[in-house]
């Protein structure tokens, strides 16, 4: 059923709630996700694979944030590479209101979840202050769909006729 939050930090809170509520399996896995994006194909199987690799992942984002690469805030960044199934992932410090997580997760940092923070705070809390992981795909996933922001090294042009996952 639609959630009417008036606003995406409500529409947020709502639905982190409503995940608390009804996914109960520790392992489940919760994709909070903004009206804006694009799917790559088999991005579905890439992130199960993900998990299946590394069962103690804490948080990915399928949007490789082309930011990250021009920002000057961003001009010392360093992150590690992991090897997934089918994929290089690296380590982020912060990405939008996308992003996966397990029940187990939610769990631990309900609080921060809950919190109201910004996108980008609540990753500064998670990741910088909590030591949690962010993993995003190289290449993207996924990508927000804002003019100038499209993640790098995919024909998203191409991909936005698809609708497979």
């Amino acid at each position: 059923q639609p959630i009417d939050g008036k606003s995406d930090q409500n529409s947020f809170l709502i639905t982190v709630g409503h995940a608390f509520e009804t996914i109960t399996a520790p392992h489940d896995l919760i994709y909070l996700l903004e009206n804006d994006y694009l799917h790559a194909p088999g991005w579905l199987s890439a992130l199960f694979g993900l998990y299946a690799d590394r069962p103690d992942t804490e948080y990915v984002s399928l949007y490789d944030h082309k930011d990250k690469y021009f920002l000057p805030m961003y001009e010392g960044l360093q992150s590690r590479i992991v090897l997934g199934a089918d994929r290089h992932w690296r380590t982020a410090p912060s990405t939008c209101g996308s992003f996966v997580f397990q029940r187990k997760q939610l769990d631990q940092d309900r609080d921060v979840l809950l919190s109201g923070q910004p996108d980008y705070r609540l990753f500064q809390t998670l990741v910088a202050a909590r030591g949690r992981t962010l993993l995003t795909p190289l290449p993207g996933l996924s990508t927000h769909a804002m003019a100038g922001y499209t993640s790098p090294g995919v024909d998203w042009a191409g991909q936005a006729a698809r609708t497979e996952v």
